[in-house]
């Protein structure tokens, strides 16, 4: 459950140690933006993605979230589903105490979620 908290420390460690690597290696394996160095240098590298992140969501946004919520609908549902079939037909009592478990976890995560 940790995999997608920006609250654990060392995931965040982690992921941005992963993110500086991708993004000196795509200006090292582009002779073009050597010339990106001192700008990253001038403002840090934390800032640059941040910024490339701004610019990208702002791009790309029209054309990535219906494309994703399309992907959760037809695809991810349908799968948590047959998952949780599978799992009330392996498990029968227990199943369904962690059915609660989970349902009470996700009503605390979203105020949303509570009036389901």
């Amino acid at each position: 459950m940790n995999f997608l908290n920006w609250r654990d420390k060392k995931w965040r460690k982690h992921a941005m140690a992963i993110l500086t690597a991708v993004v000196l290696l795509m200006i090292v394996s582009h002779p073009e933006l050597r010339l990106l160095f001192p700008l990253i240098d001038a403002i840090g590298l934390d800032v640059l993605i941040t910024l490339l992140s701004v610019q990208f969501i702002s791009l790309f946004s029209d054309y990535a979230k219906p494309s994703l919520l399309l992907l959760y609908d037809e695809a991810l549902l349908p799968l948590a589903g047959k998952c949780h079939g599978l799992l009330m037909f392996f498990t029968g009592t227990f199943g369904h105490y962690l059915t609660v478990k989970i349902y009470d976890f996700h009503s605390r995560l979203s105020p949303a979620a509570r009036n389901i």
